[in-house]
């Protein structure tokens, strides 16, 4: 009873923050919680900037909507966001264009966010993404030796890999990138920033379907 009661009030406090920077690991698999879920945007005439070249990207690039997704490889929760953003790429096409940054979440170790960088580096972040996260659901260590493996897997040069995995510029990256999101005010992850508008959390899909549709509206208008 005592777990029970401790994993609801960690999903609670996710609804509202997502995976904090200071929080530890659920104890259980947060999928299986139910939890009213709060939605924190910033007013619709006063947006977040954010840069856009550099990072990975799907979609065309003068696409009406631009989805900017904040995510970590530790964070729990951006496991399960992964299916609903899946399901609005499918949805809305090239009216949609996602931007993914990636921030440390938690008492996350570095070498996640260096792989991730070193990944982007020979163009293939999404589909190194998508064999993380099949190694992590699967209960999976990221460890230096995994991390090398899943990326020949994925087709990419692993001395090249490893190269930038070690190297100052990928550990200047991801420094920058998280003290530019921090000051951004996203601090947690998963975050959503849909043309400018803050959403915090793993939220229903229908969350975002209304307000793509209200920023859509506004781009026919």
């Amino acid at each position: 009873m005592r777990t029970m009661t401790m994993v609801t009030l960690l999903a609670a406090a996710h609804a509202l923050f997502g995976c904090q920077p200071d929080a530890g690991e659920p104890t259980e698999e947060p999928r299986v919680v139910e939890t009213e879920r709060v939605v924190h945007q910033v007013d619709p005439e006063d947006r977040i900037e954010l840069t856009l070249d550099g990072h990975p990207s799907v979609g065309p690039s003068n696409a009406p909507i631009t989805l900017v997704y904040v995510t970590s490889f530790t964070c729990p929760f951006c496991a399960r966001s992964r299916v609903t953003l899946r399901q609005l790429r499918e949805e809305y096409g090239d009216e949609l264009r996602v931007v993914t940054r990636y921030r440390l979440a938690g008492p996350e170790p570095r070498l996640p966010a260096l792989a991730a960088c070193a990944a982007h580096r020979q163009g293939q972040f999404h589909a190194y993404s998508d064999q993380v996260w099949e190694t992590v659901l699967e209960g999976g260590e990221l460890t230096d030796e995994q991390l090398g493996a899943l990326a020949v897997e994925v087709g990419m040069d692993g001395d090249r890999f490893r190269e930038d995995l070690l190297s100052d510029e990928c550990a200047a990256s991801i420094d920058a990138e998280d003290q530019t999101l921090l000051e951004s005010g996203l601090r947690a992850t998963p975050s959503w920033v849909i043309n400018g508008r803050l959403v915090r959390g793993a939220q229903p899909i229908g969350v975002f379907r209304e307000m793509i549709d209200e920023e859509l509206g506004r781009e026919s208008s």
